[in-house]
């Protein structure tokens, strides 16, 4: 019988993480992760910020409306008409844009010449200069609602503006502190990381899990017929950036899966529901099945691995500087 209580209290130690408990990691020798110093900052927000949080906030309950006197202002919408042309031929369209044509109108029209690069998805139009011809179709702004008592009780419970700009304030310091927890978090891992002797595989993993990401970039850049360069800038991203993230992905994965070895961590299923919660509805899912749809589950626990242990880093460290 207790032979059989043992093997239950291992197994499910082993299942909590996916067994990734195991001592597969290719350390050779771990950098200290204990009585690190921790930098944090104070949180605030400025009036500028605080005003942007507001109209988020009620962006929710506006009302589109149609404006035709003045001209386009920044957070308008812009429903535009484009011709392009090519030689005898003509190729139209429809779409939206926004905070672009500024001061134009409803009805205006204007020509732009494109150069299309070599590379460019629709040989038709590749390696060319275009003429672009632009009608503004639409524009349209965003109107927030009044906060009337009537409206800030049915939709907020509150009673006065005093109290929803406390609502909104608080709830975006709340926001910047967990992203700053997240970045010391993540400092604190890369000074493991930096004092730490990995054996001579975890460069090819590197190069490996670099060549993923890259190749993902490339495939979305070839789907829209965009160079890949265009791709990382939509990101704010350089190549050396981008290696820089697979090597802290590859990396960070052994620390975290050592420490949790080294210490002898466990997570129980109330603290793992926690932090798969927090990731899925980081990155925009409504469960843990959906993002592991799209990003895999070995993906999906390394995150729950690396998340507990930063978080048990974080715990043990020397103190705060301020």
């Amino acid at each position: 019988m207790k032979t059989t209580k043992f093997f239950i209290v291992i197994f499910i130690s082993c299942v909590l993480l996916g067994c990734s408990c195991q001592n597969d990691t290719r350390i050779v020798v771990i950098g200290n992760y204990l009585d690190l110093l921790v930098e944090k900052e104070q949180m605030y927000l400025t009036e500028e910020e605080l005003q942007d949080e507001i109209r988020c906030e009620l962006l929710q309950y506006s009302e589109e409306v149609s404006v035709v006197e003045r001209g386009i202002q920044e957070n308008d919408v812009v429903r535009i008409q484009y011709t392009i042309y090519k030689d005898d031929s003509i190729y139209q369209g429809y779409e939206d844009i926004e905070q672009r044509l500024l001061e134009l109108k409803a009805g205006d029209t204007f020509k732009e010449d494109v150069y299309f690069g070599e590379e460019y998805g629709y040989t038709l139009f590749a390696g060319q200069y275009l003429t672009y011809e632009v009608t503004v179709v639409e524009v349209v702004c965003y109107e927030l609602p009044q906060l009337t008592s009537n409206f800030l009780i049915e939709n907020y419970n509150l009673n006065s503006e005093e109290e929803f700009y406390d609502y909104v304030k608080t709830n975006a310091l709340k926001i910047k502190e967990e992203l700053a927890l997240t970045k010391i978090k993540k400092q604190l891992i890369q000074q493991i990381i930096d004092t730490t002797v990995f054996d001579d595989a975890v460069a090819e993993q590197c190069d490996m899990k670099y060549n993923e990401i890259m190749n993902s970039y490339r495939n979305y850049a070839e789907l829209y017929g965009i160079e890949v360069e265009d791709v990382l800038d939509m990101y704010s991203l350089a190549e050396d950036t981008v290696r820089e993230n697979a090597e802290f992905i590859v990396k960070s994965t052994q620390v975290c899966r050592y420490i949790y070895n080294k210490e002898e961590l466990k997570i129980s299923r109330k603290e793992k529901k926690e932090i798969e919660e927090r990731i899925y509805q980081e990155y925009g899912y409504d469960s843990a099945k959906q993002y592991i749809e799209d990003n895999g589950k070995e993906y999906f626990e390394d995150e729950v691995m690396y998340e507990f242990v930063s978080d048990y880093v974080y715990n043990n460290a020397m103190g705060i500087k301020r």
